[in-house]
This record gives C-alpha cells, sequence and structure tokens, in this order.
C-alpha cells in the first residue's frame, strides 16, 4: 500500500504518474519479491520493495525540505534506480548474478529498462526522459562504484545520498539484530558502535 501511495497519489505530474504505473504494471509483481542485492543491503525476499518504499518517503521528506528538487522526478529516480537488479540478480533463494548482470550490471539494464517503459507514456518529455535516464545512470555515486556518470543535478546528487543512507543503515539494522557493541563493518570499512538494545 505504502508504494501504491508514493506512485500513485505522491507523484503530480501525469505523465510521470504514467509512467510509474507503467512501470509497476511491468515489474511490479517482481519487485515485490526480488532482493535488493547479493549480500550488501535488502539481500532477501522482498529486500528490493523495502528498499525502494524507504527512499521513497525519505525523498518525500529531502523535497519538502529542498523545495527547488523536482519531486515527481526524485520520485520516479527511487522507483527506477534499482529495477536493473531484477536483471542482473536471479530471484531467491539462489539470489546470484546472471551472466547479463556480470557482464552489463544493473544500472546500465536499469537505463535500459527506463527506455522500454517510455514507449507505452507517449506525453512523457524528452527532457523528463533524459533526466530520469541519469538519475538511473548516476545513482551509485562515483564511476568507481560502477555508474557511468556521476550525478550532475541536484536530484541526482540528492537520490544517489538517499540510496547510500537507506542502504547503509539497513547494513546497520541487520548487523544489531544478531550483535551489539563495536563491531567492524566490512561494507563501512570501519568499526561501528550498535548500542544494546535496552529492554
Amino acid at each position: 500500500r505504502r508504494l501504491e501511495t508514493l506512485y500513485g497519489e505522491r507523484v503530480e505530474r501525469p505523465p510521470l504518474r504514467a509512467l510509474a504505473a507503467a512501470a509497476l504494471a511491468k515489474w511490479g509483481a517482481e519487485l515485490r519479491e526480488h532482493p535488493a542485492a547479493k549480500l550488501m543491503h535488502h539481500a532477501y525476499r522482498g529486500g528490493l520493495l523495502e528498499h525502494v518504499v524507504s527512499m521513497g518517503e525519505l525523498a518525500l521528506a529531502v523535497a519538502g525540505h529542498y523545495r527547488e528538487l523536482d519531486r515527481d522526478l526524485l520520485l520516479l529516480g527511487v522507483l527506477f534506480h534499482d529495477l536493473g537488479k531484477l536483471r542482473e540478480l536471479g530471484a531467491m533463494p539462489d539470489n546470484d548474478y546472471t551472466l547479463a548482470g556480470r557482464l552489463v550490471g544493473h544500472v546500465v539494464m536499469g537505463r535500459d529498462m527506463v527506455r522500454e517503459v517510455v514507449a507505452e507514456v507517449p506525453d512523457l518529455t524528452a527532457a523528463d526522459q533524459l533526466h530520469l535516464e541519469h538519475l538511473v545512470l548516476s545513482h551509485q555515486g562515483r564511476k568507481e562504484f560502477a555508474s557511468p556518470v556521476e550525478p550532475a543535478t541536484p536530484e541526482a546528487l540528492a537520490l544517489h545520498f538517499i540510496d547510500d543512507l537507506d542502504s547503509k543503515l539497513a547494513q546497520l539494522r541487520a548487523i544489531r539484530e544478531t550483535t551489539s557493541g563495536i563491531v567492524y563493518h566490512r561494507g563501512l570499512d570501519r568499526h561501528v558502535y550498535l548500542a544494546p538494545d535496552e529492554d
């Protein structure tokens, strides 16, 4: 329901709302079941949905604070940024990389999925399509992290940091479920302190 609220009610421009609806009609069932990653974050059934919804709700708050951001495009960037994972990773329980996932990667695959579904929304402007493609291609933040380009718009920069924050805090939440205190986190490449729960 939270996903439907984000993309059925909070996206205001009709062409972008139609694009979100077309994407969810095409890939929504897979999105609800797929992991968001092999190991690092949300690496379980339904993890991709959890990641997208969490990021979408955070994006609303960020766009509410920074009113110069294009909220609709930021929300579409959230929806599309990791859709390429549907083709990069196999389904659970194997959750392993596909051949195309290894050779092409989810970032470029996600851009291709934008182009695939844009054909169903003739009213979408070329400028919005280009910006959305940039959001997908740049969301990893740096070229050495598999983004072919780095964020070059305010929305792309916001998307990158929202994605990074959600994935890192999800990793720490998962660790906290099994341990507390000072622990080394390989993904963050540092020791972190996780305070024990007070029961």
